[in-house]
């Protein structure tokens, strides 16, 4: 046990020291955007939102810059609605002098036209303010991301196209606007969740190197410390999780069980996470930050839609994910991932309602999918579909099903609407 304690502490200084070690760049590029004429309001609150979750210790420093610039803004706003204000009563004095220029048969264009370039520039600040606000961008046209005050406590929530805070959306520490899945990232107290246009929250993870130990792992005994670490560790290495594996060979060196030898070809791997870290590091643009959660059974959301894969990323399934609702796993359309088929052991997924996998380079479902049964949305645009078994008449609650972009005959189309008569389908 002294061992894993052991690992456990080490694994959580090294991950946040890399952590912390981006808040600096996060912090400059976000001070960038702010820099120049035309200042980028919404890359900047992305960077300093990034900041925060990278480091937790200097948090401070990037609320700070998001409040002074919620108060800029905030400022045109309120100088606009002054200009505005100054524009009607400049009004109302002229139709006043109108009314008596009229009983004294005196010219009032004069008048009328000062009023006039008074409320054009009024109308201008308000102008420049909307688009100040909309630049927070807005999702559908129905939700902006914010922040200000809430109750006496800064912090992030989301208005619709008047201005007005959307209550059902919640306030939060961390937040990003909403993507084009429809679901927000955002965070309180330390946990992360993805955040839907209905008020729904779902704990969440959106890195995989954050899938939870096997269940070996985490019951090791001294006995068999060394096998059981090192294969760990493996498994690690080859999902490109460098930084974890490293931490895991480290852990298996102190194993009790470990020889000399073992220790020797222990350190060579060791030495191999770090040159390959190096590589990541060098490749990443600055400012590229995954927006990870820990995982646990209770993780009712992945999103690893900025994650590319050569194929289906199996050790998702290797554990108990019946409390995952959400999974997110599209590729990017002009590098989509390469998963050709869906394993077999997709029906773990048994409590899954919504289902990503655009952009995969999917040839075809297996049967068990059809053995989920709770699955709502399943979206499968540009794949490489041309036929679906038989067996997804298992999916009785399915509502909507995304087939665009896959070459798929008539003759095929009128069989998957005989086989799924129930759901609303797109060709």
């Amino acid at each position: 046990m002294k061992y894993l304690l052991f690992f456990i502490v080490l694994f959580a200084t090294v991950t946040v020291q890399g952590q912390c070690n981006e808040c600096d760049n996060l912090l400059q590029k976000g001070d960038n955007y702010l820099k120049g004429n035309k200042p980028n309001y919404q890359e900047a609150i992305n960077a300093y939102t990034a900041a925060i979750l990278a480091c937790s210790d200097r948090a401070g420093e990037a609320k700070q810059r998001i409040t002074k610039m919620v108060s800029d803004i905030n400022k045109l706003k309120e100088n606009a609605v002054a200009a505005e204000k100054k524009a009607t009563v400049a009004e109302t004095k002229t139709q006043l002098t109108l009314a008596q220029l009229k009983e004294e048969q005196v010219n009032t264009k004069s008048a009328l036209a000062a009023a006039q370039i008074a409320k054009n520039e009024a109308q201008a600040e308000v102008a420049r303010s909307n688009r100040l606000v909309k630049a927070y961008q807005f999702y559908a046209n129905r939700f902006a991301l914010t922040f200000g005050d809430i109750k006496e406590n800064q912090a992030c929530y989301f208005i619709d196209v008047d201005g007005e805070r959307v209550e059902k959306l919640g306030d939060w520490e961390t937040a990003r606007p909403f993507d084009q899945f429809g679901y927000a990232k955002v965070s309180k107290k330390d946990t992360l969740y993805m955040l839907d246009t209905f008020g729904l929250f779902y704990r969440s993870s959106y890195n995989i190197c954050n899938i939870p130990m096997s269940k070996s792992f985490m019951s090791v005994k001294g006995s068999n410390c060394f096998e059981v670490t090192k294969n760990e560790a493996d498994r690690f290495y080859a999902i490109k999780c460098f930084e974890k594996s490293a931490a895991l060979y480290r852990a298996a060196k102190n194993c009790a069980d470990t020889n000399q030898k073992q220790r020797q070809e222990l350190s060579q791997k060791i030495a191999a996470c770090q040159e390959e870290q190096k590589k990541v590091l060098i490749g990443a643009s600055i400012g590229e930050v995954n927006y990870s959660g820990i995982m646990y059974q209770s993780t009712e959301a992945i999103n690893l839609n900025e994650t590319q894969f050569s194929s289906f990323p199996i050790q998702l399934l290797d554990f108990d994910m019946t409390n995952l609702k959400i999974l997110i796993l599209s590729g990017n359309p002009t590098n989509p991932n390469n998963f050709q088929a869906l394993p077999k052991e997709i029906y773990r997924l048994s409590n899954l309602h919504t289902l990503y996998l655009q952009n995969c380079l999917i040839d075809s479902l297996p049967d068990e999918i059809g053995a989920l049964s709770n699955l709502v949305n399943l979206y499968l645009k540009h794949n490489r579909i041309n036929k679906l078994p038989n067996k997804i008449t298992g999916l009785r609650n399915l509502k909507y099903l995304d087939l665009r972009e896959n070459p798929i005959s008539e003759q095929e189309r009128d069989n998957i609407r005989r086989l799924v008569p129930w759901c609303k389908v797109d060709f």
